[in-house]
């Protein structure tokens, strides 16, 4: 009934390369696009390439601040809304 904007995975038990591919497939799967899917926890930086290949737009690193992470998915949510309204 509503669209979904953003998705927010925490993964710390060290599957997200299975787990959160899984995931996006399967949100995809019920018609639910969201515009963004971010990721806080520990993800090395040599899987994140596999991860963004799978929708992954945002990583949040323990130790992040929540405002900061929160301003970053705002400004890009509104780029993407902006985006979508210009064409």
């Amino acid at each position: 009934e509503n669209d979904v904007d953003i998705v927010g995975i925490s993964s710390l038990s060290g599957s997200h390369r299975a787990l959160i591919p899984e995931l996006v497939n399967l949100i995809k799967q019920d018609s639910l696009t969201p515009k963004l899917v971010v990721v806080g926890g520990i993800i090395p930086k040599n899987d994140r390439e596999l991860l963004i290949e799978a929708g992954v737009s945002h990583f949040f690193n323990p130790g992040t601040k929540i405002p900061s992470a929160a301003l970053e998915i705002l400004e890009s949510l509104e780029k993407l809304i902006i985006q979508s309204t210009e064409s």
